[in-house]
């Protein structure tokens, strides 16, 4: 970024930022121009308080681990919601969303969404085997079920984390009350389907290609034409095909 470039854009930014101070992304563009024109504290913070504001935003957590070689924390109000369960705890933003770490996992935010009254609480935690290695199952309570007396049934739902690629993948429904939704494992597939019979198909991991050797044939003329496998000097075998 050219220094005159940066130089306007600062001003143009800081305009905005007059206009909307709490602006997550105008105070992550702000970071950015202090980070090129070296101006590595200011930048920390402003990423620090975008990060406040939108901890979910991939630019301003790559540019506040890049400075400090850190992962970011998660920006909230306060501590946890409630002890940690297989070391997930949940914390709420000053925007009032829910978000989910783990310091076993540090690059990984999985927000919460309720659908229901009340705050998530972890329940389980379960790490899938192949051929599912790297999906991780984080189910959570997911508020209180509106009823006639104001205490209706629990709904639970299930955070799909894919631990490579450090996100959520999907939240599906697990239960609500004492009904269960329909949970039906395909090889690297998941298919779901709730109490309305919706289903929705995750494709989670690409099925893996059984190791063996390749044939090539091709027919001309009335030969065949095989290729066993790479060897020395790269030896065709050549056998007659039909009459």
């Amino acid at each position: 970024m050219r220094l005159g470039l940066s130089k306007q854009g600062m001003t143009d930014i800081g305009k905005a930022l007059e206009i909307g101070p709490e602006n997550a992304e105008a105070l992550r563009i702000r970071a950015e121009i202090h980070e090129a024109l070296g101006q590595r504290k200011d930048a920390i913070a402003d990423y620090r308080n975008a990060l406040g504001r939108d901890p979910m935003s991939r630019r301003s957590r790559a540019g506040f681990e890049r400075l400090t070689g850190e992962p970011p924390s998660l920006f909230g109000n306060g501590g946890p919601l409630a002890p940690a369960v297989e070391g997930w705890v949940v914390t709420r933003t000053p925007g009032g969303r829910y978000i989910a770490t783990n310091s076993k996992f540090p690059k990984v935010r999985a927000p919460l969404e309720m659908y229901g009254a009340g705050e998530p609480r972890i329940l389980e935690w379960e790490l899938k085997k192949k051929p599912l290695q790297g999906i991780g199952l984080l189910r959570y309570d997911a508020g209180t079920l509106e009823g006639d007396d104001g205490d209706g049934p629990r709904s639970q739902h299930v955070a799909i984390v894919d631990l490579w690629q450090n996100r959520v993948v999907a939240i599906e429904p697990h239960s609500w009350g004492e009904e269960n939704a329909n949970w039906a494992w395909h090889g690297g597939s998941l298919v779901v389907t709730d109490l309305d019979g919706t289903t929705n198909t995750l494709k989670l991991r690409k099925p893996r290609r059984v190791a063996q050797r390749k044939k090539r044939v091709a027919r001309r003329n009335g030969w065949v034409r095989q290729r066993w496998g790479r060897r020395r000097g790269g030896i065709l075998f050549f056998r007659r095909y039909g009459n």
